[in-house]
């Protein structure tokens, strides 16, 4: 059969086009376009190419947009663990504005977020130590944010970042329910059976 080359893809002259039944396969390995059933042999194998390429484009795009996300979300974690006390003051005289309190009160947010400032304040007073804890928790926030520098810049060449961060992320859930009960334990073994 005689052909035309043009470009990087081979051609048929017009008039002796071939039609195949069963798949070529490009040079990435990748099946030909299917058209009206029938595979297209030649320029199919192009544009299969240019898809995909614009397929793989995307999903970078989307998995940077959710690094961004991730990293946006330690950062904002890590920056509001330095300054605790003074963060729960501000959120409580937020709760204290005229029309969140009524929510706050019915819900018993506001009666938490007190408590908790009240825990805090209290440690930082008697314990001022236990503050270089939540300090190092900042810094690790901070440090894990960088480390998807990274795969922000080359998600495919770094995926295994990524796939620390999901494997973190999911670790997470069953550390805290075995932590919980732990917990439950210790309080049994201190103050006898609820």
């Amino acid at each position: 059969m005689a052909t035309a080359t043009t470009g990087a893809a081979t051609c048929p002259k017009p008039g002796q086009e071939e039609w195949g039944r069963e798949a070529e396969r490009s040079r990435s390995g990748r099946p030909a376009r299917r058209r009206g059933g029938l595979y297209w042999q030649g320029m199919g194998q192009v544009e299969t190419e240019r898809d995909t390429e614009g397929a793989e484009r995307r999903l970078v795009r989307r998995v940077r947009r959710w690094l961004v996300v991730m990293m946006v979300g330690l950062v904002l974690s890590g920056l509001t663990a330095f300054a605790l006390e003074r963060e729960l003051r501000w959120l409580l005289g937020a709760l204290r504005w005229a029309p969140v309190w009524p929510i706050a009160q019915s819900t018993g947010l506001s009666a938490w977020i007190e408590r908790v400032s009240e825990g805090v304040a209290d440690a930082n007073a008697r314990y001022p130590f236990l503050a270089y804890g939540t300090d190092w928790l900042a810094f690790a926030h901070l440090a894990i944010a960088a480390l998807f520098i990274g795969p922000f810049l080359g998600p495919v060449r770094n995926k295994w970042v990524i796939s620390f961060g999901l494997i973190a992320c999911a670790g997470a859930i069953p550390l805290l329910m075995c932590r919980r009960s732990i917990a439950a334990i210790e309080r049994q073994r201190q103050y006898g059976p609820v």
